[in-house]
């Protein structure tokens, strides 16, 4: 079973032998898709955040107690979209290959681009050298150098000799990052993880804050002031509060006072 919540409509297609594709149109709101296999328990195979704006709410009731007295409120009405860049690393293991082996990344842009990048040994060597290759290939397509491409970054030599190196979205947030990567080697030792550059998912999320107060939402009191020490004319009468947050905000109020003497 397949379900998208929040969706207006979704449609499962079998495409090909082994190969399902789930349609969904019209969604209003971000949405997750997920399947089951015994119609309880969902098991989350994809979340869509890109359909811009995300909207906040909060509110408080006063149930059964006698007056409100906690709060419940947002720092903004809507979702901060992610400033942190997607990345996926991905490693090459450092061996001795055969000529014609070879190396390539298959790009599928989020406008629908593809682009391949490929690099073969044509003379044997090191498998550094299909690394590095690749790495700097990367980087010097002028498909990729856009705000909706990649770039690699972190090159190095990790404990065990192999080539490590990261592939970044050149602009932050989730739906930058939901450019598909398909990496492939041939008679060359890599890890491939394949799909979008988002193995540092929970820094790309959209976040927000609640912020949960306690206290009286207006407060009547009185004090005495004995006026007969002030000196003719205008002074300024401050009060200082604190609200019923964790951190405790400082306010105040002045309000201007005139004192005289009556004859």
């Amino acid at each position: 079973m397949a379900r998208a919540s929040g969706a207006t409509r979704f449609v499962v297609l079998n495409v090909a032998t082994n190969l399902t594709l789930v349609q969904v149109s019209n969604a209003v709101l971000p949405y997750t898709v997920g399947v089951s296999t015994n119609q309880g328990q969902v098991t989350t195979l994809a979340t869509n955040f890109a359909l811009g704006e995300i909207q906040t709410t909060a509110a408080s009731a006063i149930g059964s107690g006698n007056s409100l007295s906690t709060y419940l409120s947002t720092s903004q009405p809507t979702f901060l979209a992610s400033q942190a860049f997607g990345l996926q690393g991905y490693t090459v293991i450092s061996n001795s290959p055969p000529t014609n082996v070879w190396i390539q990344f298959a790009f599928t842009k989020t406008n629908g681009q593809a682009v391949v990048v490929a690099v073969t040994n044509q003379s044997g060597g090191n498998s550094g050298a299909l690394a590095s290759q690749v790495y700097a290939l990367i980087n010097t397509n002028s498909a990729l150098q856009g705000s909706d491409g990649v770039v690699a970054e972190d090159y190095a030599v990790n404990s065990l000799g192999n080539f490590t190196f990261n592939l970044y979205a050149r602009s932050p947030g989730y739906q930058a990052a939901a450019i598909q990567v398909f990496p492939q080697a041939y008679q060359v030792i890599m890890s491939t993880p394949q799909g979008t550059l988002t193995q540092n998912l929970s820094d790309l999320q959209p976040r927000n804050h609640l912020y949960v107060t306690t206290g009286a939402s207006s407060l009547a009191l009185t004090f005495p002031l004995d006026t007969t020490t002030l000196a003719d004319g205008y002074h300024e009468l401050t009060a200082v509060a604190y609200e019923g947050s964790d951190v405790r905000t400082e306010t105040q109020v002045t309000v201007p006072v005139r004192s005289r003497t009556v004859p």
